[in-house]
């Protein structure tokens, strides 16, 4: 055998182990990366739901004092309502 005989698969071997440390790190590095998307994901629909829950309580109140501005009868009868069920 000569040199080249022994030098190519010793080449080729060290090629393939490093095409496939190369393959393993671009795994760990997509992974990584999918888990901080879905993090931030997460974050991102916590701060949408407070927005959604302070908007709906800021237009629940509008209601309301449009509610007794327009009809002050409703409130009054309303508010006699939750008192009798509201002990």
């Amino acid at each position: 055998m000569t040199i080249n005989q022994h030098f190519i698969p010793r080449a080729i071997r060290n090629q393939v182990g490093t095409l496939a440390e190369n393959f393993i790190r671009t795994c760990d590095i997509w992974n990584q990366i999918i888990l901080d998307s879905i993090d931030i994901s997460k974050e991102n629909i916590k701060m949408y739901t407070q927005a959604i829950t302070s908007m709906e309580t800021h237009n629940r109140a509008l209601i309301s004092s449009w509610n007794s501005f327009l009809f002050p009868s409703y409130c009054k009868q309303s508010e006699e309502f939750f008192t009798l069920i509201d002990p």
